[in-house]
């Protein structure tokens, strides 16, 4: 009986690696490899991308705006390494090593969902240009996508959003709205 169960869970996982990739770009919009789906991608260079989106955020942290003089910014992915694997360059904001470690692996909450927004309605394209310029992986439809899952399903289940320090807030009921015009 064990044998068959294990030739039978083998048989769905192969049956399913042919459609993984169409599932990815269907549910998160991102058109990965099936290697980057099963086991992420790798990191692009901290240096390349923070000198890149910390030019874009005038030198200042993206969630406490103090200026980031005589630090170098971290590299923060806006939906955590932890729940999509894959570096993407609108998903990367520039931190402040304190903002960084206190937000850890939580989605950031409405506030800074809106300040995301803004910035990419801003910045996505000159972005863009610069990411590609030195190689870095970015598609921007998909980096919306990608944050709008998590958010989704964070909102959905009541699940709380990381605010500053060690303050915890659920995403507010309109927390979509600044995002729907850009996923149009």
């Amino acid at each position: 009986m064990l044998a068959k169960t294990g030739i039978f869970a083998a048989s769905r996982y192969w049956n399913f690696l042919p459609n993984a990739r169409l599932y990815a770009g269907t549910a998160r919009g991102y058109r990965a490899d099936l290697n980057e789906l099963l086991f992420g991608s790798e990191r692009a260079n901290p240096k390349e991308v923070g000198a890149i989106i910390t030019e874009f955020q005038s030198g200042t942290c993206f969630y406490c705006h103090r200026p980031l003089k005589g630090e170098a910014a971290h590299v923060d992915h806006f939906v955590p390494w932890s729940r999509y694997p894959v570096a993407l360059g609108h998903n990367c904001v520039p931190g402040r090593a304190a903002c960084n470690s206190k937000k850890s692996d939580r989605l950031a909450a409405s506030v800074h969902l809106d300040a995301w927004c803004e910035y990419q309605q801003r910045n996505a394209k000159p972005l863009a240009g610069e990411f590609d310029r030195f190689g870095i992986i970015n598609d921007f439809p998909s980096a919306l996508r990608i944050v709008n899952w998590p958010c989704n399903q964070t909102f959905a289940s009541h699940g709380l959003a990381w605010l500053r320090n060690q303050e915890l807030q659920p995403l507010t009921e309109g927390w979509s709205k600044p995002l729907m015009p850009l996923l149009n």
